[in-house]
């Protein structure tokens, strides 16, 4: 296999990852002067063992590849009264002190960012702009060669055509991408970048009605189980429960999910219960949907008599322990209890704090049942 191909098999990242790793080996390195050899030697550490089988044959061509990324970015640069060998490669390079050249620092940035980029988050904090500098660079290319590829794309599939990783720029729900951050600091949006996020859809069960009702309600039940018992009793033609929509959450997913309802014509204006297991885990949950989707306009609050229920399940037993890996966010706990009474906000913040969880299973198909289908009554 050629060099070439071995290293377009790495990918990007894999050789940006190495490069970022010796750059910071270079930058902790305690003299200023650096040998060649003391050079090859970091390349190799800053490569995973499983990358060095792929690079073995090809390494010559990855670390002269790496150095020269090096000396563009103004980490090193060679003592040019050396002669360079026959590859380029001189016997000894030298740190370049960032600190005594930010203005050489900041001409390159003026020079490299252009617009819609803006340049006031890197002209201030000029070492980062040495770090985030490879992508950086991309990105002006999309720019400058913006006119060959007019159309929206996704999220994920600019974010591959521009870096060649479709993740780079998006993070999950709890924690911003590096990609994100630096679109922030550019002074970009998604609409820079003529891409758009794409909805997470979730499973649902929705009435006939639904479109003719100018306020609807709309249903989240975290568990698949409580989810069709929910839905079998609450779709029954008897049934004396008002449900326009019924979601399955699945755990987490609901926070990224949620807002597919506008698929549906739903809005700010419909009513939106919550329904999860007494646990922290599931407290947690409803918090974050619901201050997430706040300041949109929805309002969301816990499904109050199902929660009771669990509470009235759990009476005058023994509750079970919760897992060692959730952990009860007291904010959250707070942000939930507020809905219910102070009787009930009681007995809740007892079972949670003194460890204990109650699953949502056990407000059971059958109480469903007792509780709303007019036959049972």
């Amino acid at each position: 296999m050629k060099c070439e191909c071995i290293i377009n098999t790495l990918g990007v990242f894999v050789m940006d990852h190495a490069y970022q790793k010796l750059a910071d080996a270079i930058r902790r390195y305690p003299r200023q002067r650096i040998e060649l050899g003391e050079l090859y030697e970091m390349v190799e550490k800053s490569l995973e063992s499983k990358e060095i089988s792929n690079v073995s044959r090809c390494f010559e061509t990855i670390f002269v590849q790496l150095i020269d990324t090096l000396i563009r970015n103004g980490i090193i640069e060679p003592f040019k009264t050396l002669k360079p060998n026959h590859r380029g490669l001189y016997s000894r390079y030298k740190k370049i002190n960032h600190s005594e050249n930010n203005d050489l620092i900041k001409v390159e940035i003026i020079s490299s960012v252009i617009q819609p980029m803006d340049v006031s988050y890197y002209l201030a904090h000029p070492k980062e702009y040495l770090k985030d500098k490879t992508y950086i660079d991309k990105l002006a290319d999309f720019f400058r060669n913006r006119h060959k590829t007019p159309g929206w794309l996704t999220v994920n599939e600019r974010s591959y055509e521009i870096f060649g990783d479709e993740k780079f720029l998006k993070g999950s729900e709890r924690a911003r991408s590096r990609g994100e951050s630096i679109i922030r600091k550019l002074g970009l949006t998604y609409d820079d970048l003529y891409c758009k996020l794409t909805l997470e859809p979730f499973f649902c069960f929705l009435k006939d009605s639904l479109a003719n009702k100018q306020e609807r309600k709309v249903y989240i039940i975290e568990n698949k189980d409580t989810f069709w018992s929910f839905k079998d009793t609450a779709f029954d033609s008897e049934s004396i429960q008002e449900v326009d929509m019924l979601i399955y959450g699945e755990g987490r997913k609901i926070i990224s999910s949620f807002q597919f309802v506008s698929e549906y014509g739903l809005n700010e204006n419909d009513e939106y219960y919550y329904f999860g297991d007494l646990d922290p885990e599931g407290i947690n949950i409803f918090a974050e949907l619901s201050e997430h989707y706040k300041d949109r306009g929805y309002y969301i609050t816990p499904y109050k008599p199902g929660y009771r229920q669990l509470l009235s399940a759990a009476e005058g037993r023994a509750v079970s322990k919760v897992p060692k890996d959730q952990v009860l966010n007291k904010n959250s706990l707070a942000a939930f209890v507020k809905h219910f009474s102070q009787e009930d906000g009681y007995r809740i913040r007892e079972i949670l704090l003194g460890g204990g969880y109650v699953p949502q299973e056990a407000f059971s198909a059958e109480k469903m049942r007792q509780m709303y289908l007019s036959r049972m009554e």
